[in-house]
Protein backbone atom coordinates (compact mmCIF):
# COMPACT_ATOMS: atom_id res chain seq x y z
CA UNK A 1 0.00 0.00 0.00
CA UNK A 2 2.80 2.41 0.92
CA UNK A 3 4.66 1.75 -2.36
CA UNK A 4 1.54 2.28 -4.46
CA UNK A 5 0.75 5.50 -2.60
CA UNK A 6 4.30 6.78 -3.04
CA UNK A 7 4.23 5.96 -6.76
CA UNK A 8 0.93 7.82 -7.13
CA UNK A 9 2.25 10.86 -5.25
CA UNK A 10 5.58 10.86 -7.11
CA UNK A 11 3.86 10.62 -10.49
CA UNK A 12 1.33 13.31 -9.61
CA UNK A 13 4.14 15.76 -8.80
CA UNK A 14 6.62 14.49 -11.46
CA UNK A 15 9.06 13.52 -8.70
CA UNK A 16 12.03 11.40 -9.67
CA UNK A 17 12.32 9.73 -6.29
CA UNK A 18 11.01 8.96 -2.85
CA UNK A 19 13.05 9.43 0.32
CA UNK A 20 12.44 7.43 3.49
CA UNK A 21 13.50 9.42 6.56
CA UNK A 22 12.84 7.28 9.60
CA UNK A 23 14.61 8.19 12.84
CA UNK A 24 12.98 6.10 15.56
CA UNK A 25 15.85 6.23 18.05
CA UNK A 26 15.33 9.84 19.09
CA UNK A 27 13.80 10.61 22.44
CA UNK A 28 14.74 7.55 24.48
CA UNK A 29 12.30 5.08 22.93
CA UNK A 30 13.10 1.48 22.04
CA UNK A 31 16.05 0.66 19.81
CA UNK A 32 15.12 -0.60 16.37
CA UNK A 33 17.59 -2.82 14.56
CA UNK A 34 18.62 -2.33 10.92
CA UNK A 35 17.65 -5.82 9.69
CA UNK A 36 13.87 -5.27 9.47
CA UNK A 37 14.41 -1.78 8.02
CA UNK A 38 16.71 -3.20 5.34
CA UNK A 39 14.15 -5.94 4.57
CA UNK A 40 11.45 -3.28 4.17
CA UNK A 41 13.61 -1.19 1.82
CA UNK A 42 14.57 -4.31 -0.13
CA UNK A 43 10.88 -4.93 -0.87
CA UNK A 44 10.15 -1.26 -1.60
CA UNK A 45 13.07 -0.51 -3.97
CA UNK A 46 12.14 -2.80 -6.90
CA UNK A 47 8.52 -1.66 -6.76
CA UNK A 48 9.50 2.02 -6.95
CA UNK A 49 12.30 1.40 -9.47
CA UNK A 50 9.83 -0.54 -11.63
CA UNK A 51 7.77 2.65 -11.85
CA UNK A 52 10.88 4.69 -12.76
CA UNK A 53 11.21 6.17 -9.26
CA UNK A 54 14.42 6.01 -7.28
CA UNK A 55 14.53 5.23 -3.56
CA UNK A 56 16.75 7.05 -1.10
CA UNK A 57 16.91 6.67 2.66
CA UNK A 58 18.33 8.90 5.37
CA UNK A 59 21.02 7.21 7.44
CA UNK A 60 23.19 8.20 10.40
CA UNK A 61 25.64 6.59 12.75
CA UNK A 62 23.71 7.85 15.81
CA UNK A 63 20.58 5.93 14.77
CA UNK A 64 21.05 2.15 15.26
CA UNK A 65 18.34 1.34 12.71
CA UNK A 66 20.09 3.32 9.95
CA UNK A 67 23.75 2.94 10.93
CA UNK A 68 24.61 -0.33 9.15
CA UNK A 69 25.61 1.25 5.84
CA UNK A 70 26.89 -1.99 4.32
CA UNK A 71 23.56 -3.70 5.01
CA UNK A 72 21.43 -0.80 3.78
CA UNK A 73 23.44 0.13 0.65
CA UNK A 74 22.05 -2.58 -1.64
CA UNK A 75 18.47 -1.85 -0.57
CA UNK A 76 18.37 1.75 -1.86
CA UNK A 77 19.53 3.79 -4.81
CA UNK A 78 21.34 6.17 -2.48
CA UNK A 79 21.88 6.72 1.25
CA UNK A 80 21.59 10.35 2.39
CA UNK A 81 23.79 10.64 5.48
CA UNK A 82 22.58 13.01 8.19
CA UNK A 83 25.76 12.39 10.20
CA UNK A 84 27.75 14.84 8.07
CA UNK A 85 25.43 17.81 8.69
CA UNK A 86 27.54 19.11 11.57
CA UNK A 87 31.10 18.89 12.81
CA UNK A 88 33.39 21.40 14.43
CA UNK A 89 36.44 21.02 12.16
CA UNK A 90 37.51 19.35 8.93
CA UNK A 91 39.04 16.55 10.98
CA UNK A 92 35.76 16.22 12.85
CA UNK A 93 33.83 16.10 9.59
CA UNK A 94 36.19 13.45 8.21
CA UNK A 95 36.67 11.31 11.31
CA UNK A 96 33.86 12.33 13.64
CA UNK A 97 33.58 14.54 16.68
CA UNK A 98 30.94 15.15 19.32
CA UNK A 99 28.76 16.99 16.77
CA UNK A 100 28.85 14.55 13.86
CA UNK A 101 31.00 13.89 10.83
CA UNK A 102 32.35 10.39 10.18
CA UNK A 103 32.60 10.97 6.43
CA UNK A 104 35.56 8.59 6.01
CA UNK A 105 33.75 5.78 7.81
CA UNK A 106 30.64 6.30 5.69
CA UNK A 107 32.61 5.95 2.46
CA UNK A 108 34.56 2.97 3.76
CA UNK A 109 31.44 1.08 4.92
CA UNK A 110 29.48 1.31 1.64
CA UNK A 111 30.16 1.63 -2.09
CA UNK A 112 30.72 5.28 -2.97
CA UNK A 113 27.98 5.14 -5.63
CA UNK A 114 25.47 4.57 -2.81
CA UNK A 115 26.75 7.47 -0.68
CA UNK A 116 25.42 11.01 -0.46
CA UNK A 117 27.01 12.89 2.45
CA UNK A 118 24.64 15.34 4.09
CA UNK A 119 25.22 19.07 4.34
CA UNK A 120 23.04 21.10 6.65
CA UNK A 121 22.19 24.70 5.92
CA UNK A 122 21.34 26.27 9.23
CA UNK A 123 23.02 28.07 12.06
CA UNK A 124 23.95 25.08 14.23
CA UNK A 125 25.99 25.76 17.31
CA UNK A 126 28.85 23.68 18.63
CA UNK A 127 29.04 24.77 22.23
CA UNK A 128 29.18 28.19 23.81
CA UNK A 129 31.85 30.81 24.40
CA UNK A 130 32.95 32.11 27.81
CA UNK A 131 29.95 34.47 27.87
CA UNK A 132 27.56 31.59 27.26
CA UNK A 133 26.74 32.69 23.72
CA UNK A 134 26.44 29.95 21.10
CA UNK A 135 29.48 29.33 18.92
CA UNK A 136 28.64 28.32 15.34
CA UNK A 137 29.74 24.89 14.17
CA UNK A 138 32.60 24.93 11.69
CA UNK A 139 30.26 23.28 9.16
CA UNK A 140 28.08 26.42 9.14
CA UNK A 141 30.98 28.70 8.21
CA UNK A 142 32.05 29.63 4.67
CA UNK A 143 35.55 28.28 5.30
CA UNK A 144 34.07 24.78 5.68
CA UNK A 145 32.34 24.60 2.31
CA UNK A 146 35.19 24.38 -0.19
CA UNK A 147 37.26 21.70 1.59
CA UNK A 148 34.23 19.44 2.01
CA UNK A 149 33.05 19.86 -1.58
CA UNK A 150 36.60 19.35 -2.90
CA UNK A 151 36.97 16.19 -0.84
CA UNK A 152 33.68 14.79 -2.16
CA UNK A 153 34.75 15.57 -5.74
CA UNK A 154 38.14 13.89 -5.16
CA UNK A 155 36.39 10.82 -3.73
CA UNK A 156 34.00 10.59 -6.72
CA UNK A 157 30.95 11.02 -4.51
CA UNK A 158 28.06 11.14 -7.00
CA UNK A 159 25.63 13.16 -4.92
CA UNK A 160 25.39 15.30 -1.82
CA UNK A 161 22.30 15.61 0.33
CA UNK A 162 21.56 19.24 1.11
CA UNK A 163 19.09 19.55 3.94
CA UNK A 164 16.80 22.55 4.03
CA UNK A 165 18.14 24.47 1.11
CA UNK A 166 15.27 26.89 1.70
CA UNK A 167 13.36 27.04 4.97
CA UNK A 168 9.64 27.61 5.12
CA UNK A 169 8.59 31.27 5.19
CA UNK A 170 11.94 32.34 3.76
CA UNK A 171 13.87 32.04 7.02
CA UNK A 172 17.50 30.99 6.81
CA UNK A 173 18.15 31.10 3.09
CA UNK A 174 21.46 29.45 2.23
CA UNK A 175 24.46 31.72 2.44
CA UNK A 176 25.51 33.06 -0.96
CA UNK A 177 28.82 31.21 -0.68
CA UNK A 178 27.04 27.88 -1.16
CA UNK A 179 25.90 28.52 -4.73
CA UNK A 180 29.34 28.48 -6.46
CA UNK A 181 30.27 25.36 -4.48
CA UNK A 182 27.08 23.59 -5.54
CA UNK A 183 27.75 24.60 -9.15
CA UNK A 184 31.31 23.27 -8.87
CA UNK A 185 30.12 19.94 -7.47
CA UNK A 186 27.34 19.59 -10.05
CA UNK A 187 29.69 20.33 -12.96
CA UNK A 188 32.54 18.07 -11.81
CA UNK A 189 32.71 14.85 -13.83
CA UNK A 190 33.05 11.59 -11.94
CA UNK A 191 36.43 9.97 -12.57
Amino acid sequence: IFAKTMIDVAQRFSAVGVNVDSEPDQGGGPTYLPGPFAAYLQVLKPILNGAGIRLTADVAQWCPMTSDYALLAPTVDRMLNMEQYNANSMDGWLNGDEYGGYYVQFLSDAPVDKCAPGLGIWKASCGTNSSGAPVPCWTTLEESGAPRVERMIADNVPEMALFRLMWIDGAHQPADWWWPLLDKFASSPLA
